[in-house]
């Protein structure tokens, strides 16, 4: 196996790996710590800033977001060659753009909301509202989640083989 293809697959390893990870903590915090908050808003709230027993998930998500995003970015170069592998790793690569916009535009300004300790002014059925649309996001984004797993599963089934190689030689000859 050629060095390219090597580190074509090990960084779809570490990809996957990755991603993994990303899904099960999406899934911990969705299942144990959302449903603590969510579970009879707007007083359950108050769990989130009760500093005896709040759990602070923004800790996780800035450290290790990064570390995906170069894994992510390092799989969709080393792999651009094999076009099958190039399709997975977009898709792959597409739904965590979707994750990063959805979260800048959507999840971070309504968890400030709900965060804050008196509500940011908002009455109790606004913030039940708030809550419970964002917990519905959240199953959308355990689907988009699992759906960058599969697609970096899916191309790390391809073979990186030497006629792709070939014809990438032959592309950038022209």
């Amino acid at each position: 196996m050629s060095m390219r293809a090597t580190l074509a697959k090990a960084s779809l390893w570490i990809n996957i790996v990755l991603a993994a990870t990303f899904l099960g903590g999406s899934i911990y915090e969705t299942l144990v710590i959302n449903l603590i908050w969510s579970a009879s808003m707007p007083e359950s709230l108050s769990f989130i800033t009760n500093q005896q027993y709040s759990v602070n998930p923004g800790r996780f998500w800035p450290a290790f977001s990064p570390w995906y995003e170069i894994s992510l970015l390092s799989a969709v170069i080393l792999n651009w060659p094999v076009p099958r592998r190039r399709t997975w790793m977009l898709l792959s690569a597409g739904c965590y753009l979707a994750l990063v916009v959805s979260t800048v535009f959507y999840f971070l300004p309504v968890l400030r909301i709900l965060y804050s300790p008196d509500g940011a002014g908002y009455s109790g059925a606004e913030l039940s509202a708030m809550g419970r649309n964002w917990m519905i996001g959240t199953y959308g984004r355990i689907a988009l989640r699992l759906i960058i797993l599969a697609a970096s599963v899916q191309a790390l089934s391809i073979r990186f083989t030497a006629r792709e190689k070939l014809s990438k030689a032959a592309n950038d000859a022209v």
